[in-house]
Parts: structure tokens; sequence; C-alpha cells
């Protein structure tokens, strides 16, 4: 029973890290969607095809690894939330200096949740819609 319950855990974990790690991706695609000029290695502003090829990858990797219907309806409602979770922690970052903490950041985060709700909706569409044409493509009984 115990390692039943260990490999559950496992699992578990292993799901959570995958999350993670693609939130924490998509959370730093939508800061440089909306703020292209405080990236570091970047200079221009990020193509649309760009983002939603990236999307359409994070969603083949997510419906590769987890083929089933319960982890790719997961991954389209998580990784819109993570990412605009990290988006956030990454925009307040600088915000532990003096200089920042003085002015007025309540504008700046209203500002930054309207941005950011077109690419949530955007993630979850496209996430939605290419987990579930990788359930076919990935299904091992359709080969």
């Amino acid at each position: 029973m115990a390692i039943i319950k260990s490999e559950k855990l496992r699992g578990l974990l292993e799901q959570s890290a995958l999350y993670l790690m693609l939130g924490s991706v998509i959370g730093f695609l939508f800061f440089y969607d909306i703020f292209p000029y405080f990236c570091a290695p970047f200079n221009s502003p990020l193509p649309a095809w760009a983002l939603i090829l990236s999307l359409v990858g994070i969603g083949l990797l997510a419906g590769y690894l987890y083929t089933d219907i319960v982890h790719v309806l997961a991954s389209a409602v998580l990784f819109p939330l993570l990412g605009a979770f990290f988006c956030f922690i990454i925009f307040i970052s600088p915000a532990f200096s003096p200089d920042i903490l003085m002015t007025r950041m309540s504008d700046d985060f209203f500002i930054l949740a309207r941005l950011v709700m077109f690419d949530m909706f955007m993630t979850f569409i496209i996430i939605f819609t290419v987990g579930f044409i990788s359930l076919y493509l990935f299904d091992p009984d359709n080969a």
C-alpha cells in the first residue's frame, strides 16, 4: 500500500513539475508579448505567429506527455492561469526597490491585468484545441 501511495505521489510531483515549468515559460511569453522593451536579450516585439507557434508547441508537448482527456482539460485551464501568475511575478520583481515602491503601482497592475486577459484567453483556446488534436495524433490504438 505504501508503494502505491508513493507512486501516486511521484506521478503528482511529475505533473506539478511539468505544469510549473511550462507555466513559467508561458509567463515569460506573456510578459515578452506585453512588455518587449523590458526583456533583456531581445530588442523587438514578439510577432503574433511566434507566440501562437510557441503555444501550439506547448500544447503538443502536454498532449504527448499526458494522453488523457482530464490532463488536456487541466492543462488548458492551468497553463493560462500559471502563465498569468508568472507574468505577474516577473512584472513585480523590480518592485522591491525603494524607488519603484514609492510610485503608484496599482495603475500598472490594472494595465497588466487588462493586457494579459487576451493572452490568457488565446492560450486557453490554443492549448484546448491542440490538446484534443494531439489526443488523436498520439493515440497508440490509432496507429
